[in-house]
């Protein structure tokens, strides 16, 4: 049902880095599998639903030691499916900010549990707090706390690749909604712009939803942040996810 008509991404940066970016479910959540090749260690982001398409494309680029599995917020078109891959791989650890707990416990977005085919969420093996430091293989992933679109959002930040995970935080062109439960306007605004001072525009951003892009290219043409720096920005900056 979910499986057709994707367009499934795969990076290869230097000699030592493979990323699969496979977009999930009606929501088109890019879950995003990062490997290094010379550990063959690995970190499953965003998995959210159809989690045996998701497998199988892991499982085509050659072994792997699957260490995390890591939310970059708590909604379930992000995490829909993470008790499929902790089923699977009973080793690796779920992370998870705690700002989104509220999220795994009482469960608000019920109703598309079953449009996702979603399995129970585990309660995370280890609370991400800002300046985390993850490290898979020689790669070391630092945890940026971006709330707004929810408490408990986070960016995933590797600066030796030049390479930022955004979640629902920041897209191509666009940035997460507020409208939703806990959502908050005022706190996505700060998040943003922590991102674009203190990462370079070269980062490549690769975003919870839609196309990838870079800093400097959300700088000159995104017009949610021209919002965020224009003296009025009353107006809201949510997209639709």
């Amino acid at each position: 049902m979910f499986g057709k008509n994707k367009t499934i991404k795969h990076l290869n940066i230097g000699e030592d880095v493979f990323i699969d970016i496979v977009p999930v479910s009606l929501f088109k959540t890019n879950s995003i599998f990062i490997k290094s090749i010379k550990t063959k260690d690995a970190v499953l982001i965003d998995p959210g639903a159809e989690g045996e398409v998701i497998l199988k494309e892991m499982e085509k680029f050659g072994d792997f030691n699957l260490k995390y599995i890591i939310a970059t917020h708590a909604h379930l078109d992000h995490i829909g499916h993470v008790g499929f891959f902790k089923e699977k791989f009973p080793n690796a650890q779920f992370l998870l900010h705690e700002g989104d707990l509220f999220f795994l416990t009482e469960n608000p977005f019920s109703r598309f549990a079953k449009r996702i085919k979603a399995y129970p969420c585990p309660i995370p093996d280890r609370f991400l707090k800002e300046g985390d430091i993850i490290n898979v293989g020689n790669l070391s992933f630092e945890i940026i706390h971006t709330p707004g679109h929810s408490p408990g959002s986070i960016c995933i930040y590797e600066p030796n690749i030049s390479l930022v995970i955004t979640g629902d935080t920041l897209f191509k062109g666009s940035a997460g909604r507020t409208d939703l439960i806990f959502g908050n306007e005022e706190n996505l605004r700060a998040s943003i712009k922590k991102l674009l001072e203190r990462l370079p525009d070269e980062t490549t951003v690769l975003p919870g939803h839609f196309s990838i892009t870079t800093i400097g290219e959300e700088k000159k043409n995104n017009s949610f942040i021209n919002r965020i720096y224009s003296e009025n920005a009353s107006c809201p900056l949510h997209d639709s996810f």
